[in-house]
């Protein structure tokens, strides 16, 4: 019998940044730059997955969730991310991931039946954000949530340096789903100047 259900990130964040914390150390101390952050968007639940799995503590950092530190310009809306301070001088991502699986016999095209009839909005500050999301890709590893077999993709919205202004800021995203329920997700986040310890 197939297993589906939807699983948002917000769990399992945790669970992994919990895992990954103590190995969350940058490659280099550069600024986030726009490549860091559309890395952030692609390729967390595909190559970003297999680098962690498969290589190097540090290896797959730039697409790995666990960002406490604000070491790849990620921000979530999830609980490990509020309150975060980030630097103004870096590119960042406001970003979420969605995914679906169940046993061997789950296909993409479940997945795509499913996840196609979902509504997400961003709200920055109560203002209604652009976004962009990314095809719906095989799910890496996905036994670590008890799965089979799973697909997915991220929503997310690019800023530029300058784009969030120095303070503070409330990051909301809305799920519409007409199957398992919506939810409202909610963090605060700031943004520090440059001269800040988060620009350090």
């Amino acid at each position: 019998m197939k297993i589906q259900r939807r699983l948002s990130l917000a769990l399992s964040i945790v669970v992994l940044a919990l895992a990954l914390l103590p190995s969350a150390v940058l490659a280099d101390s550069g600024r986030i730059t726009k490549g860091d952050v559309q890395g952030v968007l692609q390729a967390f639940m595909t190559g970003g997955r297999t680098v962690l799995s498969n290589s190097s503590e540090t290896a797959g950092l730039h697409a790995a969730p666990a960002d406490f530190l604000g070491s790849n310009g990620a921000i979530r809306p999830f609980a490990p991310w509020d309150n975060q301070h980030v630097c103004v001088s870096d590119w960042h991502v406001l970003l979420m991931g969605i995914f679906d699986g169940g046993d061997k016999s789950y296909t993409r095209q479940d997945a795509s039946n499913y996840l196609s009839e979902l509504d997400i909005s961003f709200t920055l500050d109560g203002n209604l954000l652009q976004t962009t999301s990314t095809a719906i890709k095989r799910f890496h590893d996905p036994a670590p949530f008890l799965l089979e077999e799973a697909y997915g993709f991220q929503v997310g919205s690019i800023m530029a340096p300058g784009d969030l202004e120095v303070g503070e800021h409330v990051f909301e995203v809305d799920l519409i789903d007409p199957i398992y329920g919506d939810d409202q997700f909610t963090i605060t986040f700031f943004v520090d100047d440059a001269s800040s310890p988060a620009c350090n």
